[in-house]
């Protein structure tokens, strides 16, 4: 996309051209679920549900999948939205309900059984629904950079979990270390997890819609696992995991553009990059 010549800051500058002025919705998008997804991550990652974290992008994505299969349309001939978000909030409800079944110690066939679900069902979709070609082989593609303003709206839901984050974070904290002295204090653990698992399925479910299970899952698990230390969640810890999302979801697209990939692996890869920087600078500033 963007040609070999100049030099690297020209490169950069053009990218940054090319995502400003014609792929902004999926930019913005992508910037969206950078500020709420990593702090679900990170309290997952203390609650112990790593597997729900990776499962649930899988879950929904199947869902979608078979919403857009079925002949359902609206007036312009394109996937119903309403179809779609049933479709999402099936499969997030789904991928909850199967990852409460796992254990601890059975969480690695749990992803490996999420996966290679979410993949059948996406491929026998493609394969039986008419419009396999012209709605399922973009959505397994996975490039985001097709989002148009359209989508942005769903992703104005995302305010939710943030804000339910935000006021409930203290109580999910205390209920997830200190079980027997939350009850003792009268706070109810079954309502603090209810909300955890309520807030990371409404994430989930319009994240993966508009940006599918990839970017999803990188920025849920990614920021996270750099971010968690000592063994505990603090205030900071929640902040590096946010700033490291946004640094993902700025130079993830950059880079994409520039390098001429999918957009999903570009905010991986920066996720990974970032956070071992943020780390590295951390542990040597303890030293």
């Amino acid at each position: 996309m963007i040609p070999n010549v100049g030099t690297f800051f020209d490169h950069l500058i053009e990218a940054h051209a090319v995502l400003w002025n014609e792929f902004l919705p999926a930019w913005v998008a992508v910037f969206l679920a950078a500020t709420v997804l990593p702090p679900l991550g990170l309290h997952a990652s203390f609650r112990r549900q790593t597997l729900t974290t990776i499962a649930l992008p899988q879950w929904a994505f199947a869902g979608m999948a078979i919403a857009l299969a079925l002949p359902i349309a609206d007036a312009r001939g394109e996937p119903h939205p309403t179809a779609l978000l049933i479709g999402v909030l099936v499969g997030t409800a789904a991928g909850l309900l199967v990852t409460s079944r796992f254990r601890r110690e059975s969480a690695t066939l749990g992803v490996a059984a999420c996966f290679i679900a979410s993949l059948a069902v996406t491929e026998v979709a493609r394969a039986l629904s008419p419009f396999g070609e012209t709605r399922l082989e973009p959505l397994l593609h996975g490039e985001v950079l097709g989002l148009t303003s359209a989508k942005l709206p769903l992703l104005a839901f995302l305010v939710v979990p943030v804000l339910v984050t935000f006021a409930e974070r203290r109580t999910w904290l205390f209920t997830a270390a200190y079980p027997d002295s939350a009850r003792a204090a009268g706070v109810s653990i079954e309502r603090a997890a209810l909300g955890f698992a309520g807030a990371l399925g409404f994430a989930v479910m319009f994240a993966t819609q508009a940006l599918g299970p990839l970017i999803t899952s990188g920025l849920l698990l990614l920021p996270a696992a750099f971010a968690r230390h000592r063994g505990n969640v603090s205030g900071s810890a929640e902040t590096e995991a946010r700033v490291s999302g946004w640094l993902a979801a700025w130079w993830g697209p950059v880079a994409a553009v520039m390098l001429d990939i999918p957009v999903g692996p570009g905010v991986v890869a920066a996720s990974v990059v970032v956070g071992a920087v943020i780390r590295t600078v951390r542990v040597r500033n303890v030293r």
